[in-house]
């Protein structure tokens, strides 16, 4: 190739227009996804490769993927929220907010009520006013930092089964004064308890909420002062008995950076995309590998974990979705 070609090429590639509101998702999302990339350090470059691509030619597709915070960036540019929900994987986490830093989690409040739901006639297909009622409560999760909090800091809920409960999680969140209150949440017709969690993040905080029965919840964001509400409203039990599932779990451990490690171990070394923390029902914790629909199933990955960690001791704890973890201690 000539040099007159190069310097031709060269011109061509500085006049390409890169429009700003695709590098500052870019950014954003590379920030959001902080989270994940320093613990799985390989991605960084990975990400930061991707995100030039994208800008380059819009091949990012694996990007989508690995970093959610970057599927959320992208759905806000015009046309974006097609493309990314073509592209991303099923996710169930509902996220949202902003970047920020040095929040504290100042306040959470709690009401309580009930709703009528509509019964559908399977013959008429009419709805008919039912006697009974169905169970509310609200949440409000305040977030600041001595200022109005207008703005919501990144979050992240996830509603999970074994027992029904949602997880919350809270980034460039370093403070949690509230945290007593999530005693006071504990009481209701729905929550049967809340708790935090062993977070290996100086700017981040986690919390459950642990529901009674099966529930759906509602995400969304106040501002003046910035608030995340969560509105939980009771399902409708389904007929018949309960599914138990066969859980791989820890032994019960204090709350404390150990039973973090071992989370981190299972999640990030070994692999295990469901692992997460549990409180047990003696206030201790312990952390679940994943559960299966067999104990087959279930003894199979701890035999393969303990080849690779011998060091990690895992049992089978079987259980329904309504039932909590019993403290284990060996």
């Amino acid at each position: 190739m000539r040099n007159s070609d190069i310097e031709d090429f060269v011109n061509k590639v500085n006049e390409i227009e890169i429009p700003e509101t695709l590098d500052d998702a870019i950014q954003k999302a590379i920030y959001k996804g902080g989270r994940m990339m320093r613990r799985k350090r390989g991605l960084v470059s990975a990400m930061r490769i991707a995100a030039a691509i994208v800008v380059v030619c819009s091949t990012f597709a694996a990007s989508v993927n690995l970093v959610p915070a970057f599927a959320a960036q992208i759905e806000q540019l015009p046309g974006g929220e097609a493309i990314v929900k073509l592209l991303k994987f099923n996710r169930s986490t509902v996220e949202g907010g902003e970047i920020t830093d040095g929040r504290d989690i100042s306040k959470i409040e709690k009401e309580t009520g009930d709703t009528k739901t509509p019964i559908v006639d399977e013959n008429t297909d009419e709805k008919t006013n039912p006697e009974d009622k169905l169970q509310t409560e609200v949440i409000r999760i305040y977030v600041g930092n001595g200022d109005d909090g207008s703005t919501l800091n990144h979050y992240e809920v996830t509603y999970l089964e074994y027992p029904y409960s949602a997880v919350v999680y809270m980034s460039g969140v370093r403070a949690f004064s509230a945290a007593d209150e999530l005693k006071k949440i504990s009481e209701g017709p729905l929550v049967r308890n809340a708790y935090r969690l062993v977070t290996l993040d100086d700017s981040a905080h986690r919390f459950v909420i642990n529901f009674k029965k099966p529930v759906s919840i509602e995400v969304t964001e106040e501002s003046g002062p910035a608030a995340l509400v969560l509105t939980i409203k009771e399902e409708k039990a389904e007929n018949g008995e309960p599914t138990p599932v066969y859980s791989v779990r820890s032994e019960s451990l204090p709350f404390g950076e150990g039973v973090g490690v071992i989370e981190e171990i299972l999640a990030y070394q070994l692999g295990s995309p469901n692992a997460r923390m549990l409180q047990d029902s003696e206030g201790t914790y312990l952390v679940e590998e994943g559960y299966y629909a067999t104990e087959a199933e279930a003894q199979a990955r701890i035999d393969e974990i303990m080849a690779l960690e011998p060091s990690i001791k895992l049992f089978i704890e079987k259980r329904t979705p309504d039932q909590l973890p019993q403290a284990v201690i060996h």
